[in-house]
């Protein structure tokens, strides 16, 4: 059960009162990634032009959404990789160790065909089994990636949000291991609360993580997040 204690529902009252402001998008810049990954050197490259330069959830939605073919899943994982790592150098190579191989290739695909059809649990768990991509990465393509008509909405696990619900709802969950199981749980858990606010899963999900960030005095995430 999540029980978000009153200092939260004062923020997430601030929030509403500023206009429920999304998150910034995120600048970037190709080359890293390019080096890396030279056989997506096209799609990055134009991926780059596109919203002045700038990734944001409205972007990366739109790339992860209904790909006609094998290769535009791959490339709108590969989106959500940089999104997610945004101005961290380590990115690319921490993505390389898992990406380049068949078999993650094919778990990726397969796990947006499960998504597709609904079936969100083992699209998590098929993701999840890829060595390198843990419950945190996972779960931001399942949330960008999901069609609007499932039951319950994939939201991102990270850090940030694991703790937050720790600090101010006194539930636990693990981000760097959670079950799919669990990871139902907490799906549940944030349908509730978004509910008891009247906030979207994803706007409940962005609040919780942006709050942390201020909390943790992480400039380049609560600057996102501003």
């Amino acid at each position: 059960m999540l029980e978000l204690n009153h200092s939260f529902a004062t923020r997430v009252a601030e929030w509403k009162l500023r206009g429920r402001p999304k998150q910034n998008g995120m600048d970037w810049r190709s080359e890293p990634w390019i080096k890396v990954f030279p056989g997506y050197k096209d799609f990055l490259q134009n991926l780059e032009l596109r919203n002045l330069g700038y990734l944001d959830r409205g972007l990366i939605r739109e790339i992860a959404q209904d790909p006609s073919s094998d290769r535009e899943v791959l490339q709108s994982f590969l989106a959500v990789m940089i999104w997610g790592y945004a101005d961290n150098p380590l990115g690319p190579k921490r993505i390389a160790r898992f990406f380049n191989r068949p078999e993650a290739q094919e778990d990726i695909v397969a796990s947006s065909r499960l998504l597709k059809l609904g079936r969100l649990t083992d699209a998590y768990e098929k993701l999840v089994s890829i060595r390198y991509l843990g419950p945190a990465f996972a779960t931001k393509f399942l949330y960008f990636a999901a069609p609007e008509n499932l039951t319950l909405t994939p939201v991102i696990l990270d850090a940030l949000v694991a703790n937050a619900m720790k600090r101010w709802g006194k539930f636990e969950i693990n981000s760097i291991n959670a079950t799919s199981a669990q990871y139902l749980t907490f799906l549940e858990v944030i349908s509730k609360a978004s509910q008891h606010f009247e906030v979207e899963m994803d706007e409940l999900e962005f609040i919780l993580f942006s709050e942390e960030a201020k909390v943790r005095v992480n400039q380049s995430w609560a600057n996102r997040a501003s």
